[in-house]
C-alpha cells in the first residue's frame, strides 16, 4: 500500500490506484494519513470539514462519512478504528510519503559528505509533487494542517542549498532558490544562501541587489534590520572577500589544442631562456599565475616562437593546453569576443553549451574555477588589447599564459604583473640559421651572398624569409641571386606600410609579391578573392564557390596556395589565411579586380552557404515550412548533402563560419541572405544549445528584414528572434519580437505565420507562468491552422493545448487532444511530432494511473528520438519512463532504464545527468545494474 500525500492525495494497492471520488471522504482520509497511528477526535474533524462551520448534525455526518470510508479502506486491508471520541488509521507509516520525507531529511543530517547530503535531500525533496494534500484542503485547512511539514520541507532546501555551495554548485543553487526566494522574500536564511549562490556564481551585482530589496522589504514591513550574519555576507561582497567553493569539473579530460610546432624552428635562444627562466620561477614560488607577454611587429615571429616553446614545455602541464586565436588584427573579422572565447574554452573543458552561464562575468567566474587546482598551459594568441586578455586569465595560481600581440599590453604588466618579452627582427645569426633549417646547409653555403641579401632585404623578418625560403624550395632550380634581385627590383606599393620596418627594401609587400608573382593565373585569382570570405578558414566547396570553379578545378588551386604558404590547410579540406596576407590578397584584389567581379564572388560564396543550409535544415526537419530561394548565381553550388547525418556534420563543421557570413551578408546589405541564414540556423543552433549565437544571428537577421521592408521576412526573422530570447530567459524581449512578428504576419495576410506566432508565444507565456494565456494562444494557433489547412500544424496546436491541460491534471481533456493530434502527425509523417506527443500522452496516462498505456507512450517517444539522433530528447523519454515505472512500483525495471538514459547524458556531457545519478543512487536496497 502507498499513499501520497505530497501533492495530489493519491493511494495505490499493488500498483492499481485507489479512487475515493467524495470529497469529504477525501479530506478525512487525508487528515487521518497525516496523523496516521495517532488518534483524531471527532470534535477536529467538525471544525476541519466545513469552511463556513459545522451544520447542526454535523457529528452525524463524519460518521457517515467514516463508514464509507471503512467500507472502502477494508477492501485493500486497511483498518479505520475507534478510539474514545476519535478515530485513527492502522497502517505501516513508511507507507506515507510524508513518513518516508521525514525520514530521509532526518537521515541527511547525520551525513558528513555534502555531496551524499545533497543526494538524500534530493531523493526526499523528489518526493513532493505540489502543495501538501493541494486537491483536498484549502488555504484554511492549510494554515492548521500544514505548517510543520511544510517547514520540515523549508529546512531540507536550505541544507540541500548548503552542501551543494559547499560541493561548488553554486550555478545550481541560483536556479534551486530564486523562484522560492521570491515566495518568502523575508525568509532570511533562505536570501543568505542565495546571495552566497549568486556571489559564487560570479554574479556580485545580483546578490548586492538582493541584499538591497530584502533590507528594504524587511525595515518597510517589519519594523526590523537584517540579521548579523546577512549584514555580514553583504560587507564581504562588498570587499570582494567571499568566494564559493570551486565548481565541480563534470569531466578531467586533458585538453591539447597546441597547433602543430612549425617544422624548421632556429635561433631565438635568448628569447627562449627568458621564457624558461620565467617558467622555472612561476614553479620556484606558485604564489599567482605566470603570464607571459610575446610581442613585436607583424610577421615578426610571436606565434611560432609561443607554439615552439609551449610544446617544450607541455608536460609540465598535466591537465592540458588551450589555444584560442583572438583574430586582434583580422583586416575582415571582428577579434573574437572574450565571451566567445571563454564559451569555446568552457566546450573544451568539457561543459555543454546549455550549461555555460549567461554574462561575460559569470562566464568568466565558471571557467576560473574550473582551472582553479589545475596546471593547464593557456595560449591566447594575436590579442588586440588587454582588455580582450583579462577575462581569459585564470584566477588560482598553477596554470601558466601566454599572450602574443602586436601591441606591449603594458597595461597587463601593471595591473596583473605580466612579464613583457618584446620580440625584435631575427640576427643575422638566426636569420641564417632558419634559411639553412627550410633550405639545407648546402644550398646556403652555395649562394652565401644571395643568402645575405634576402636577409638583409627581409630586415631578418621571420615571416618573410619563411616565405621567400618556401619558394625557393620550390623551386629548386632557381638560383637565390635572382629571388634577391626580385626583391631589389620590385616598385613599392601602397597597402601594407603599416606593416613595415621602417627600410623600404623590407615592406612585406615585396616579400609576399615573390610568391605571389609565382602562382597560376587560376590560383592567383582565387588568392585575391580569398579576402572576401570573413570566417576563420574555408572548405574546399566554398571556396569552389567563391572562385566560380568546380571542385575538381579548385583542388589543385588551393594545394597550389597551400605549396606557397599563402594559406594554411590547418585540418584536412579546410583552409586560413593569415591576416597580413589577407590585408596584401585585399589590396591586389581592389587593384586589379573590378567591383561587379568581387561583388559577384562574394554574391557566389552567399548563395553556397545558404542554399547549403537551407537544404541542411529541411533535412534535419522536414515539416518545418519552407521558405523561397532564388536561384543560386552563376556558377555558385551548394554542398551535395543527402540525408540528416551529413547535414547534422556539415552545420557542425561550419557553425563558426555559417555565424560570421551572417554577420558579413548583414554588414554587406545582403538583406534576404541574412535572414534567409539565420532562418536556417534556427533549429541546428536551438537543439545544440547554441543560444546565445542562436540570438545573435535571429538579431541580424531581424534587422535585415527590417531593412528590406519585406513583411513575411519581418515575421520569419522577428518569430525566430523571440523564440531564442525566450531561450535566454529574456522573455520580455521575446514577447515584443512575437507581437513584431505577428504585426508583420497580418500585414502580409498570412494566417499560417500568425498561427506558427502564436505557437510561439504559447512557451514564451509558459516560462512566465501566464499559462491561461499560453492555453489562448495554442487555441488561436489551432483555429487558425483549422483555417489554412495546415495539418501539422493542426496537430502540433493540438498538443500544445493537450500539454497545458496535462499540467493542469486535467488529464481526460488532454488525452483527447494529443490522441488527435498523433493521429493527424502520423498521417502527415511527422516523426518528431509524434514523439514529443507521445511524451504528452505517457505524462497524461501515469497522471491517471495507466501505468502500462504511460509505459508504452514513452517507450516509443525514446525509439522515435532515437531514429532521428536526439540522443537528449531520447534521454528525457527514458527518464520518464523511469518515472513512470517508480510511480507503478517497478523500481528495478526504473532504475534499468535510468541507467540506459545516463549512458546517453554523459556521453553529451550535459548537467542533468547528475541529477539522474543521484536518483540512481537512491535505489541502494533494489538490486539495479550498476555499470554507471
Amino acid at each position: 500500500m502507498d499513499f501520497r500525500l505530497l501533492g495530489p492525495l493519491e493511494a495505490e494497492s499493488a500498483g492499481m490506484r485507489i479512487d475515493i471520488r467524495r470529497r469529504q471522504e477525501r479530506r478525512i482520509l487525508g487528515i487521518l494519513l497525516l496523523e496516521a497511528g495517532r488518534v483524531v477526535a471527532t470534535g477536529q474533524l467538525v471544525s476541519l470539514l466545513w469552511e463556513q462551520g459545522p451544520p447542526r448534525a454535523a457529528r452525524r455526518a463524519v460518521q457517515t462519512y467514516m463508514s464509507r470510508l471503512r467500507a472502502d479502506m477494508a477492501a485493500y486491508g486497511i483498518a479505520i478504528q475507534t478510539r474514545g471520541d476519535g478515530y485513527v488509521i492502522d497502517i505501516p507509516l513508511p507507507t506515507t510519503d510524508v513518513h518516508r520525507f521525514e525520514t530521509l531529511v532526518r537521515q541527511a543530517e547525520g551525513l558528513t559528505d555534502p555531496r551524499a547530503r545533497s543526494a538524500q535531500l534530493d531523493s526526499a525533496l523528489n518526493l513532493w509533487r505540489g502543495p501538501l494534500l493541494a486537491d483536498v484542503i484549502d488555504e484554511r485547512l492549510r494554515e492548521r494542517l500544514v505548517p510543520r511539514i511544510e517547514e520540515i520541507r523549508l529546512h531540507a532546501f536550505e541544507r540541500r542549498a548548503e552542501a551543494d555551495l559547499d560541493c561548488g554548485r553554486a550555478a545550481k543553487v541560483v536556479i534551486d532558490l530564486t523562484d522560492l526566494v521570491e515566495r518568502l522574500p523575508t525568509r532570511e536564511g533562505l536570501v543568505e544562501l542565495l546571495m552566497r549562490a549568486l556571489a559564487g556564481a560570479g554574479r556580485q551585482s545580483e546578490a548586492l541587489e538582493l541584499y538591497r530589496s530584502t533590507r528594504q522589504l524587511l525595515v518597510q514591513e517589519m519594523g526590523i534590520e537584517p540579521s548579523a550574519s546577512l549584514e555580514e555576507l553583504h560587507r564581504a561582497i562588498l570587499r570582494a572577500e567571499f568566494a564559493a567553493a570551486p565548481p565541480e569539473s563534470p569531466h578531467r579530460i586533458p585538453i591539447a589544442q597546441l597547433p602543430l610546432a612549425v617544422p624548421g624552428f632556429g635561433g631565438r635562444d635568448d628569447e627562449l631562456a627568458r621564457l624558461d627562466k620565467a617558467l622555472a620561477l612561476a614553479q620556484e614560488h606558485p604564489t599567482a599565475v605566470t603570464v607571459l607577454v610575446l610581442s613585436g611587429t607583424a610577421g615578426v615571429g610571436k606565434s611560432t616562437l609561443a607554439i615552439h616553446w609551449a610544446h617544450r614545455i607541455r608536460e609540465s602541464f598535466p591537465d592540458g593546453q588551450l589555444f584560442i586565436n583572438l583574430r586582434g588584427y583580422d583586416p575582415q573579422a571582428s577579434p573574437t569576443a572574450a565571451g566567445e572565447a571563454i564559451r569555446a574554452f568552457l566546450d573544451a573543458l568539457g561543459w555543454a553549451q546549455q550549461q555555460v552561464p549567461l554574462g561575460l562575468d559569470a562566464q568568466t567566474a565558471r571557467y576560473r574555477s574550473l582551472l582553479s587546482g589545475r596546471r593547464v598551459l593557456v595560449v591566447l594568441d594575436n590579442a588586440r588589447d588587454a582588455d580582450q586578455v583579462r577575462p581569459l586569465l585564470p584566477g588560482s595560481p598553477g596554470s601558466l599564459v601566454v599572450v602574443t600581440s602586436r601591441d606591449s599590453l603594458s597595461g597587463l604588466a601593471a595591473s596583473e604583473g605580466a612579464q613583457l618579452i618584446s620580440l625584435d627582427v631575427l640576427t643575422e645569426v638566426d636569420a641564417r640559421l632558419l634559411m639553412i633549417n627550410r633550405l639545407g646547409q648546402a644550398r646556403v653555403d652555395a649562394e652565401p651572398d644571395a643568402v645575405d641579401e634576402i636577409i638583409r632585404r627581409c630586415d631578418g623578418l621571420p615571416l618573410a624569409l619563411s616565405l621567400i625560403a618556401a619558394q625557393a624550395s620550390r623551386y629548386e632550380a632557381f638560383q637565390l641571386a635572382i629571388i634577391a634581385e626580385s626583391l631589389r627590383g620590385l616598385p613599392e606599393e601602397r597597402g601594407l606600410d603599416a606593416f613595415v620596418t621602417g627600410d623600404p627594401a623590407t615592406d612585406l609587400r615585396a616579400v609576399f609579391s615573390t610568391s605571389y608573382r609565382t602562382l597560376s593565373e587560376s590560383a592567383a585569382a582565387t588568392f585575391r578573392l580569398l579576402c572576401l570570405h570573413s570566417g576563420p578558414d574555408i572548405s574546399e566547396p566554398a571556396a569552389a564557390s567563391l572562385a566560380g570553379m568546380s571542385r575538381q578545378a579548385v583542388r589543385p588551386v588551393l594545394a597550389e596556395l597551400s605549396r606557397a604558404q599563402l594559406v594554411t590547410e590547418r585540418v584536412p579540406g579546410r583552409f586560413g589565411v593569415h591576416d597580413l596576407l589577407r590585408a596584401y590578397a585585399l589590396e591586389l584584389g581592389q587593384a586589379i579586380d573590378s567591383k561587379d567581379e568581387r561583388q559577384q564572388a562574394l554574391h557566389r560564396l552567399l548563395d553556397h552557404y545558404l542554399h547549403t543550409a537551407v537544404r541542411a535544415a529541411t533535412l534535419i526537419n522536414p515539416h518545418r515550412d519552407p521558405i523561397v530561394l532564388s536561384e543560386p548565381c552563376s556558377h555558385g553550388q551548394s554542398e551535395p548533402i543527402s540525408d540528416r547525418d551529413e547535414a547534422m556534420a556539415w552545420l557542425r563543421a561550419e557553425r563558426v563560419v555559417l555565424l560570421s557570413v551572417v554577420r558579413a551578408a548583414y554588414q554587406m546589405e545582403f538583406d534576404i541572405h541574412c535572414w534567409q541564414l539565420a532562418w536556417a540556423l534556427a533549429d541546428f543552433l536551438q537543439w545544440s544549445g547554441y543560444w546565445p549565437e542562436w540570438s545573435e544571428a535571429q538579431s541580424a537577421g531581424a534587422r535585415a528584414a527590417d531593412r528590406l521592408g519585406h513583411a513575411q521576412a519581418r515575421g520569419h526573422a522577428h518569430r525566430g528572434l523571440a523564440l531564442s530570447l525566450s531561450r535566454l530567459g529574456r522573455h520580455g524581449d521575446a514577447y515584443e519580437h512575437a507581437r513584431q512578428a505577428m504585426r508583420s504576419y497580418v500585414e502580409a495576410t498570412d494566417d499560417v505565420g500568425q498561427a506558427h506566432t502564436h505557437l510561439s508565444l504559447v512557451p514564451i507565456m509558459e516560462r512566465q507562468d501566464r499559462h491561461d494565456i499560453a492555453l489562448k494562444h495554442a487555441y488561436q494557433a489551432l483555429a487558425l491552422y483549422e483555417r489554412s489547412g495546415h495539418r501539422v500544424g493542426q496537430a502540433r496546436a493540438l498538443n500544445a493545448v493537450g500539454w497545458r491541460f496535462a499540467i493542469r491534471h486535467e488529464y481526460a481533456e488532454s488525452l483527447q487532444s494529443c490522441e488527435q493530434a498523433l493521429a493527424l502527425l502520423r498521417e502527415a509523417g511527422d516523426q518528431l511530432g509524434q514523439a514529443h506527443t507521445l511524451d504528452s500522452l505517457g505524462y497524461s496516462y501515469r497522471g491517471l494511473g495507466e501505468f502500462s498505456r504511460a509505459v508504452q507512450c514513452y517507450r516509443d517517444a525514446s525509439q522515435l528520438h532515437r531514429g532521428l539522433g536526439f540522443r537528449f530528447y531520447e534521454a528525457e523519454a527514458l527518464s520518464q519512463l523511469g518515472d513512470t515505472f517508480h510511480a507503478a512500483g517497478d523500481v528495478n525495471a526504473a532504475g534499468e532504464v535510468w541507467v540506459d538514459a545516463l549512458h546517453i547524458l554523459d556521453d553529451l556531457r550535459h548537467p542533468k545527468a547528475d541529477e539522474l545519478r543521484q536518483r540512481i543512487a537512491a535505489l541502494s536496497t533494489v538490486e539495479v545494474d550498476r555499470r554507471w
